[in-house]
């Protein structure tokens, strides 16, 4: 369970980092063209993340507060991703060849491995943390009810059902 909530709170982190440092550099509000999620390439979890944290209403303070939170992280997670790059690659690769063949032990194997060689990397949970300190406690309590819905839909979507796996020791 807690290496399956690390790698979700990972992709929630890095979503929120990949969307809301465009969207507090906006310089007007006006929408886009195209609904972001419709656009080619482009992924439908960020797009909601997107529509998310623009019905949050940020004033241009809590704007630049959190692009400057998740420019933070980002530029750590860069950083530890570059210093770590030849561990970190036959890791991923491992966790994903496990993935296809179906291989719960393997899998669980590879993910432990790979979470031991991320234990001093940034925190995504201390982002959203920080995040949900710029908010105001309404704004707080919809960015908290969304990550808690963007979580059950990604346990939804387990091929298991939404079993999550045993703790990792």
């Amino acid at each position: 369970m807690k290496i399956w909530r690390t790698g979700l709170m990972v992709g929630v982190a890095c979503m929120a980092v990949s969307l809301v440092g465009p969207m507090a550099a906006r310089a007007d509000d006006a929408p886009a063209t195209a609904p972001a999620h419709r656009v080619a390439g482009e992924n439908p979890i960020r797009a909601g993340i997107e529509k998310v944290l623009a019905e949050l209403d940020l004033t241009a303070d809590q704007k630049t507060k959190i692009k400057t939170l998740t420019d933070d992280f980002q530029a750590k997670n860069e950083a530890f991703q570059a210093a770590h790059k030849d561990e970190l690659q036959p890791l991923r690769k491992a966790v994903q060849e496990a993935h296809q063949s179906g291989d719960r032990a393997k899998m669980k194997q590879a993910m432990e491995a790979l979470q031991a060689a991320r234990a001093d990397a940034p925190k995504p949970k201390d982002l959203l943390e920080k995040i949900a300190e710029v908010l105001t406690p309404e704004q707080k309590e919809k960015f908290e009810k969304a990550v808690e819905d963007f979580r059950a839909k990604m346990q939804e979507k387990r091929p298991d059902g939404g079993a999550a796996p045993a703790p990792a020791k």
